[in-house]
């Protein structure tokens, strides 16, 4: 199935509500991540897949089924990773001045972000009806009922509650995790980075563990393949100096390892998927 994007923030309302929704989303196989700041308020349905959310220093991992918040004015990260390949996820965008009205109610409050659903089997009927909806323009007050609708979908998936706090250790690891995500070109020692966060080796790789299917070198690896890919597609850069803004100072080491790892050669990687 294709991306879908749908566009309500032009049409009439007879019976405005006190949050109209702007524009609707679907993607089945969410690759990218997201870094940047909206000047809109963003609700995220991860349905299928996880990755992971960072905003304000902290960290929340991210397993379907879960919502995500984006508040405008900050910086977030989010986005899909090891051993999740991609995610599915349905989106609806309001407008920035929705922010109080989202807190009122509850759908918001600061510094919590990542919500867990109790299960996904409401949503399925909930999205059939916005489809339903979406594929009958002629109706004079389809965006109306997309507005409730949207709510209605959203009241459903807030009554998972937020995702509980992490322990102490947990909340140690996803600082560990989030320096590595910024300092990919770092030949790390895996055992100073944990004293340097206040835990013994056996401990962190214990915890690590518990958090990530791949042992810590290689979810190094596996991000400095992301980001690759990332470069190869976005820029124009040669391929040396790719392999060196991730962390690789031997070019020919870097196409091996990108070959296995995404079963392409890099030339070829970039030759399919570059943006024209």
């Amino acid at each position: 199935m294709d991306n879908i994007v749908k566009h309500w923030a032009v049409l009439p309302r007879r019976f405005p509500s006190l949050a109209n929704v702007k524009t609707i989303g679907h993607m089945p196989c969410k690759l990218d991540w997201v870094r940047t700041t909206f000047g809109t308020f963003n609700f995220s349905l991860i349905l299928k897949g996880g990755g992971s959310f960072h905003a304000l220093g902290k960290s929340w991992s991210v397993e379907a089924p879960c919502i995500l918040v984006e508040p405008p004015g900050i910086w977030l990260e989010y986005g899909p990773e090891s051993p999740h390949e991609f995610w599915h996820e349905f989106y609806i965008i309001y407008d920035a001045e929705s922010s109080d009205y989202f807190k009122k109610i509850g759908f918001y409050k600061n510094e919590a972000f990542v919500f867990d659903m109790v299960s996904d089997v409401f949503l399925k009927t909930r999205l059939q009806k916005l489809d339903q909806l979406a594929g009958d323009p002629k109706d004079p007050g389809l965006a109306d009922r997309i507005d409730r609708e949207c709510e209605m979908l959203l009241l459903d998936c807030f009554c998972g509650g937020p995702i509980l706090e992490r322990t102490e250790s947990e909340r140690k690891i996803e600082e560990i995790q989030l320096y590595v995500r910024s300092n990919l070109r770092e030949c790390i020692d895996w055992d100073q980075v944990a004293e340097n966060h206040g835990m013994s080796p056996a401990t962190f790789r214990r915890y690590w563990r518990r958090r990530f299917s791949h042992p810590p070198g290689k979810y190094l690896l596996r991000l400095r393949i992301q980001e690759a890919k990332r470069l190869l597609i976005e820029s124009s850069l040669p391929i040396n100096q790719i392999a060196d803004r991730v962390g690789f100072q031997d070019p020919l080491y870097f196409s091996r390892v990108f070959r296995a790892e995404a079963q392409l050669p890099a030339r070829e990687y970039r030759k399919s998927f570059q943006i024209r």
